[in-house]
C-alpha cells in the first residue's frame, strides 16, 4: 500500500463529477487499501476517490469508535435507500478542507446499496446503526457523486455506537 497525495481546495479537480466504477477488479482494490492507508494517515475517517484524483465512485470509511478496532467500509457505486426522518448534529470536518470543522445536522441512521471489494452487494446496509458517524456515511454516500463528496471525508471521530 501507498500514501496518495490529497486534493486540497479549491483545486478544480474537485469539481470533477466521478463515473461508475461497475465491476471491481485488482486494481480497484489496491486503490481502495491505497485510499484507506491515505485517510488513516491524514487522519480521517472518510475518503472519496476524487479527493485523491480519481474519478471513479469510491469511498472508503472506518467507522470505528475512536481508540476503537477498525469498522472499514469499502463502498463501489454506492447509493442512499433510505434516510431516517430523525437528527443529530455532529462536528464535521473535510480531509480537502484541513482544519476547517462545522456542526452539521444529519439523519439518525441510513440504509445503502453497494458494491464491496469482493464485488458482493451488501443488502440495505446501515439501517441498525443509529449513530453520527452512521449520519456522516450518509453524507459521505449521498454526495458522493461530484465535487461535494470531499466536504464528507470525516475528520472528526466519534466517541462511542449506538447498537
Amino acid at each position: 500500500m501507498s500514501l496518495l497525495p490529497i486534493i486540497i481546495a479549491p483545486d478544480q479537480r474537485l469539481k470533477l463529477s466521478s463515473e461508475p466504477v461497475g465491476r471491481v477488479d485488482d486494481d480497484v482494490r489496491r486503490l481502495m487499501n491505497d485510499m484507506l492507508e491515505t485517510m488513516h494517515a491524514a487522519p480521517g475517517i472518510g475518503l472519496s476517490a476524487v479527493q485523491v484524483g480519481v474519478t471513479k465512485r469510491i469511498i472508503v470509511l472506518d467507522l470505528a469508535p475512536k481508540g476503537g478496532e477498525a469498522r472499514l467500509l469499502r463502498l463501489v457505486d454506492p447509493e442512499i435507500t433510505w434516510l431516517s426522518p430523525e437528527t443529530v448534529k455532529i462536528e464535521e470536518g473535510c480531509l480537502s478542507f484541513p482544519e476547517h470543522f462545522g456542526e452539521i445536522t444529519r439523519p439518525s441512521a441510513v440504509k445503502a446499496r453497494y458494491t464491496d471489494e469482493n464485488n458482493q452487494h451488501p443488502r440495505d446496509r446501515g439501517r441498525r446503526h443509529c449513530s453520527p458517524a452512521v449520519s456522516s456515511m450518509r453524507w459521505t454516500i449521498s454526495t458522493g457523486f461530484s465535487w461535494s463528496i470531499t466536504l464528507s471525508a470525516l475528520t472528526a471521530r466519534h466517541d462511542h455506537f449506538a447498537s
